[in-house]
């Protein structure tokens, strides 16, 4: 007998043995190429019949000698195949000529037994192999793949780059008002890693939005002093499959904000408030996340509104800064009903509003109604305020259009809003939330009850050419060409506050009091009212002018009309900017409605008509 390595591998060694012309495959697991142990040896032996005869070791030593190596299980097999029917038909010549017909027998049985042996022996082999290919399938299925390796780097207000952090770490500064300026999330790929990137954005101060990156690219700006106020992260590839990224910033005014994912907003747009700190975290998609993500952003406010008014019902709901209602019909609003989209911030829009024969209703909010439907009663009065982050961060400006006055002037956060006591009908509506610090309207008289309003009413018309006086001496001259000043007192006082004057008895008592050869002086006016009782303020500017032409105040301008000449005219009510002239010229350089503004831009600028003031007088 003879033993020949056939094959070798890193986990299994097969032996031929050579017994009366036959190869018999052996083989064991996990066996080092080079080793054969005793027992292996005397295990195969002991398999062996003890008299084989030494011709066939001879001829088998031979045929195995000049076979090709041997490279895979599948081919020895076949060769010991072919090897055994050569050998067993040699066997069986040289039997014939040497042995018994028993002999004969014994070596068939001899030789079937050795094949059944080499068949077995090559069905474990090549069960071993197969067992040997299922355990490393099985290894790739099972092999367990790392966490995620992501990192985040910011630079930020005097500090620079900081070094990376991982999840659940923060990066920026907390505390210390500082911003954080640009980002940096980086992901580490490895072959046992889910592969894919994290992509992000963040939006500037005074840029917005910028394009994505990803691979720890710079977003955000360096050596700029520009904030960063919003970021938006999300994975792509395996990672997205597996993970959810969750992220989270620390704001000014608000500190940490909740959780944002997947590419949704953490930060704040519309605000200017600076991002501070950030912090992320991976979740595998089949774990709950814990963590509140309710308010992860907060950004600009929107509002709207909408009225419902006589004849028109519910108008079409408005925008901010827009107007509900209508001018020039005489219709009243009868409902308002405010809403708020405060986008993350916290607050709401409370409003109230005084209706005719009811007064001050209780203060609603959040889109509820404010007044009645369907009983004909007109809202007059109106007040709006801001409660919590929106009284923070924003004002909220209104101003209404009421019956005979027209606009009043805006007011703000809860302040009053049209009249009480007069029955007056509201007939439009403005609205206007500003953010501090942002352009407001201007605020002035925007509310008229009966201890502001002065009584008076319109003015009577006269003329300083009607011939009943026209030719009468008012100092060096006549009233037709002189008595501008004379004729305006007279109206104001006998239209406005029933004082029965003409303007030739305003005439006779200012021909004593004016000091002035040509017309009447600011003073002279000033002293022949208050002789009549009645006083004078001098509107300091155009925003006084209309908030006491809105009061139902007659006032009395000094303008120039060209050629060095000034001129008193008469003005009276007050409707989208304008008011009704009433020029004692015959209504030859003024007649009907002018803007406000542009009649105070035409003040006269002579000296002796300021000498008591801007001659813009306000008769009360």
């Amino acid at each position: 007998m003879k033993k020949y390595k056939l094959y070798k591998s890193g986990k299994a060694l097969v032996i031929g043995v050579v017994f009366s012309g036959l190869i018999l495959l052996t083989g064991g697991m996990n066996v080092s190429a080079d080793s054969v142990t005793s027992n292996q040896t005397s295990q195969v032996v002991q398999n062996q019949s003890s008299d084989s005869p030494t011709k066939t070791d001879t001829a088998t030593s031979s045929s195995v000698s000049s076979q090709e190596p041997v490279k895979t299980v599948e081919s020895t097999t076949e060769n010991n195949e072919s090897s055994t029917k050569n050998e067993n038909s040699d066997t069986q010549t040289s039997t014939a000529n040497t042995s018994s017909t028993n002999e004969k027998t014994d070596t068939s049985s001899s030789q079937d037994t050795l094949n059944s042996q080499s068949s077995s022996t090559t069905d474990k082999v090549t069960s071993v192999g197969e067992q040997d290919n299922a355990t490393k399938a099985v290894a790739d299925t099972s092999k367990n793949v790392s966490e995620p390796d992501v990192s985040l780097q910011v630079q930020g207000q005097d500090y620079g780059w900081q070094n990376a952090v991982q999840q659940n770490q923060s990066a920026g500064t907390v505390g210390q008002s500082k911003r954080v300026e640009a980002v940096k999330i980086t992901v580490n790929n490895s072959d046992n890693t889910y592969q894919g990137d994290v992509v992000y954005q963040t939006h500037l101060a005074g840029t917005g939005w910028q394009n994505e990156v990803k691979d720890g690219a710079v977003s955000g700006t360096v050596g700029q002093s520009r904030q960063i106020e919003a970021i938006k992260v999300h994975l792509t590839g395996e990672l997205a499959n597996k993970y959810d990224i969750y992220y989270r910033v620390h704001i000014q005014n608000f500190g940490w904000l909740d959780w944002a994912s997947n590419g949704g907003v953490a930060g704040s747009t519309g605000l200017g408030l600076r991002v501070e700190a950030i912090q992320f975290m991976l979740n595998l998609k089949q774990q709950a996340f814990t963590q509140s993500t309710q308010r992860a952003s907060v950004s600009a406010a929107d509002m709207s509104f909408q009225v419902q008014g006589q004849d028109y019902g519910w108008q079409n709901t408005v925008s901010n800064d827009a107007v509900g209602g209508t001018t020039g019909q005489s219709k009243r609003v009868e409902a308002i009903k405010i809403y708020n989209d405060n986008h993350g911030l916290s607050g709401d829009i409370v409003y109230q509003v005084h209706l005719a024969n009811t007064g001050w209703q209780n203060a609603v909010s959040d889109g509820q109604l404010a007044g009645t439907v369907g009983q004909s009663r007109q809202m007059e009065a109106i007040k709006v305020n801001l409660t919590g982050d929106l009284a923070s961060y924003y004002d909220i400006y209104y101003r209404v259009h009421i019956q005979d006055y027209g606009w009043l002037d805006w007011t703000a956060d809860n302040g009053l809003a049209g009249s009480t006591g007069l029955a007056k009908r509201i007939e439009a509506i403005q609205l206007n939330l500003v953010r501090k610090g942002n352009g407001a309207p201007k605020i002035g008289t925007a509310y008229l009850d009966k201890s502001k309003v002065v009584h008076a009413n319109q003015p009577v018309y006269f003329s300083q050419l009607d011939s009943r006086w026209s030719s009468h001496r008012f100092n060096d001259y006549t009233m037709g060409q002189a008595g501008c000043v004379p004729t305006s007192i007279a109206m104001v006082l006998n239209g406005s506050y029933g004082i029965k004057v003409s303007p030739d008895d305003v005439r006779s008592v200012m021909d004593n009091i004016s000091v002035t050869s040509l017309g009447a002086s600011g003073q002279d006016l000033v002293n022949t009212v208050n002789y009549y009782g009645r006083t004078v303020e001098h509107a300091s500017n155009v925003t006084r002018t209309a908030e006491l032409l809105q009061q139902g105040v007659p006032i009395i301008f000094y303008v120039g009309i060209g050629g060095g000449m000034t001129h008193a005219i008469v003005a009276y009510g007050y409707s989208n900017g304008a008011t009704q002239i009433y020029d004692p010229y015959n209504r030859m350089y003024f007649n009907g409605w002018y803007n406000v503004n542009y009649i105070s831009s035409r003040l006269s600028q002579d000296s002796d008509d300021w000498n008591s003031g801007r001659p813009v007088f306000a008769i009360m």
